[in-house]
C-alpha cells in the first residue's frame, strides 16, 4: 500500500498580543485562513485525493474573552461564557461542513460554565496530581507567573472546590478546549490538562479543572481498504509535562500536535513512532514548525511573513508499526523552569510583522477607500511592549526592604544610534526619538482597538 500524503496548515496568529480583537473578527479570520489554506492545497496538486487531504492547526488562546490589553494579565478574566462558547462552535462545525476533507483543528476556546456535579471536577483534579505530579497535592501545578505570582496547587483546588455553594460568590468551572473537526463532525474534544495561571483571578469562584482525556484520536482514511492515521494532541504546557508521551500504552502516534501560545520542544515528550511527524502550531511564528525525526520540515508555499504556511507530509506504515511501550518519564521537578516568555521578552519584530502578506480582510459589506486601507495596514509598536512594572504586583523584596535603598548616581545619556525596524514607511507613519533610539510607529487605527493581523489577505488572495 502506498504511503498517505498529509499537508499541515499551521496558522501562526499571534493571540498573545491580539486579545483585544471581538470574538466575530477572530472568527471571520479563521475562517478565510481555513478557505485559503484549502485553496493552496488544492492548488499545489500535492495531495493524494484521499480524505483527510490535510490538517488545519492555529494556536492556543484564539478564542477567549475580549480584553482591553493585547494580552490578558493578573486581575483579568479570561474565559468567555458557555453561550458565547456553543455560538464559536456552532460556526467551526459550519465551517468544518463547508470545508470538505480537511482536519480542523481551530486553536483552543478558553471557557468557564457553572459547575454541575462537584465530584466530576474533584476527579478530575485527583486523578491530573497523580498523573504529573505523582499524587502530591502540596506541589504547584505550575511555575510562578512573571516570576512573581506563586502557582496554586492540586490542593488549593480541592480546598476551594470544597468551598463551592457554601459562599456567595461567581462560581464558574474553567477549561481550555481543542476541537477536532472533519465535514462538519465533532472527531474529538480535548481538554487541557495541565495549568499555568489559565485563571488570572485566582481569589475569585473560577476554577481551572483539567481534561482526563491522553489526547489520542485516530482517523479513518476514505480508501476503499480504510487505514488509520494516530494523532496525538497536547495545549502548551501539556508539552512541558510530557501528557501524550506518559499516556502511550497504545503505542505511538503518526502525528504529534501541540497548540500552544509559546512552548519550548522537549525530544524526550515527542510520542510520534519512527518516521512520524511532530506539529507545532504556536502564536510565535518563529517557533511554529513541523519536524520529522528531529528535523524541521521546510514550508512550501510562498508566503513571505505570513503566519498561514503549508508543509508536505509523507506517511508511511501507517498503523503497521510494532508499538512497544516506551519507558516512563521521570515526575517534573518541584519547581518549573521559567516560561520562554520570561525568557524572551517580546520583541514586536519576531512576534507580529508588520507585513500587508501576513494579514486577513475584514468582514463585508465595507467600502475601502486608499486612506481606509493605510490605516488599516498601521499598527502601534508600543501596544506589543511589556505592560509597566507598576501593573505588576509587588514582589517581597519591595514591600518589605531589609536594608536602606541604595543611592545610584546618575549615568550618563547614551549617544543616539538608529536601530532597524519592521514597520512600513508611509504617509501615517511618524518617527518617534528617545534617549537611547529612533523608530517608526504607525499612527494608531481605530484608537488601537482592532489588531490587523485578522484583516488583510495574504499575497496570492483570489478576489471574489
Amino acid at each position: 500500500m502506498p504511503a498517505k500524503k498529509l499537508i499541515v496548515c499551521i496558522w501562526s496568529v499571534p493571540t498573545q498580543h491580539s486579545q483585544t480583537v471581538p470574538l466575530n473578527v477572530r472568527m471571520h479570520g479563521l475562517k478565510k485562513a481555513v478557505h485559503y489554506a484549502n485553496s493552496l492545497i488544492d492548488a499545489s496538486g500535492r495531495s493524494d485525493g484521499i480524505s483527510p487531504k490535510g490538517v488545519f492547526v492555529a494556536p492556543e488562546y484564539l478564542f477567549a474573552r475580549p480584553a482591553a490589553t493585547p494580552n490578558h494579565t493578573v486581575g483579568m478574566t479570561r474565559h468567555i461564557e458557555e453561550s458565547d462558547q456553543d455560538d464559536l462552535f456552532r460556526e467551526m462545525i459550519a465551517l468544518s461542513r463547508e470545508v470538505r476533507d480537511l482536519l480542523i483543528i481551530p486553536g483552543t476556546v478558553a471557557w468557564r460554565r457553572p459547575f454541575g456535579r462537584i465530584e466530576e471536577s474533584v476527579d478530575a483534579v485527583r486523578q491530573n496530581a497523580g498523573l504529573l505530579f505523582g499524587g502530591d497535592l502540596r506541589q504547584p501545578v505550575s511555575g510562578p507567573l512573571y516570576g512573581v505570582v506563586p502557582a496554586m496547587s492540586s490542593g488549593n483546588k480541592l480546598a476551594k472546590l470544597g468551598s463551592v455553594g457554601l459562599v456567595d460568590a461567581d462560581e464558574f468551572r474553567a477549561e481550555n478546549t481543542a476541537y477536532v473537526l472533519l465535514n462538519g463532525t465533532l472527531l474529538f474534544k480535548y481538554n487541557k490538562r495541565s495549568d499555568f495561571h489559565e485563571v488570572l483571578t485566582p481569589t475569585g469562584g473560577t476554577i481551572h479543572v483539567p481534561g482526563i482525556l491522553d489526547g489520542r484520536f485516530e482517523v479513518r482514511t476514505n480508501e476503499a481498504v480504510p487505514r488509520t492515521i494516530q494523532f496525538g494532541l497536547e495545549i502548551c504546557l501539556d508539552h512541558s509535562y510530557g501528557t501524550l508521551r506518559r499516556a502511550t500504552q497504545r503505542g505511538r502516534v503518526d502525528v504529534h500536535i501541540i497548540t500552544s501560545a509559546a512552548t519550548t520542544l522537549i525530544p524526550s515528550h515527542v510520542a510520534v513512532k519512527h518516521n512520524g511527524y511532530l506539529v507545532h502550531a504556536c502564536s510565535n511564528q518563529w517557533q511554529s514548525e513541523v519536524r520529522l525525526e528531529g528535523w524541521s520540515v521546510p514550508h512550501f508555499n510562498e508566503s513571505g511573513s505570513a503566519p498561514l504556511r503549508l508543509y508536505d507530509l509523507t506517511l508511511n506504515s501507517l498503523g503497521s508499526e510494532p508499538q512497544a511501550e516506551p519507558a516512563p518519564l521521570p515526575l517534573p521537578p518541584m519547581s518549573l523552569p521559567p516560561s520562554p516568555a520570561t525568557l524572551f521578552p517580546p520583541s514586536p519584530a519576531m512576534f507580529f510583522p508588520l507585513s500587508p502578506a501576513m494579514l486577513f480582510p475584514p468582514p463585508l459589506p465595507m467600502s475601502f477607500t486608499p486612506s481606509l486601507l493605510m490605516s488599516l495596514l498601521s499598527w502601534p509598536v508600543t501596544s506589543f511592549l511589556p505592560l509597566p512594572a507598576t501593573s505588576l504586583p509587588p514582589s517581597p523584596a519591595t514591600s518589605f526592604p531589609l536594608s536602606p535603598p541604595l543611592t545610584v548616581p546618575p549615568q550618563p545619556q547614551p549617544a543616539l544610534r538608529s536601530v532597524a525596524f519592521p514597520v512600513p514607511m508611509n504617509a501615517n507613519t511618524r518617527v518617534i526619538r528617545t534617549t537611547t533610539s529612533k523608530r517608526a510607529e504607525p499612527m494608531r487605527p481605530n484608537n488601537g482597538a482592532i489588531p490587523t493581523a485578522f484583516y488583510n489577505g495574504p499575497k496570492g488572495t483570489v478576489k471574489k
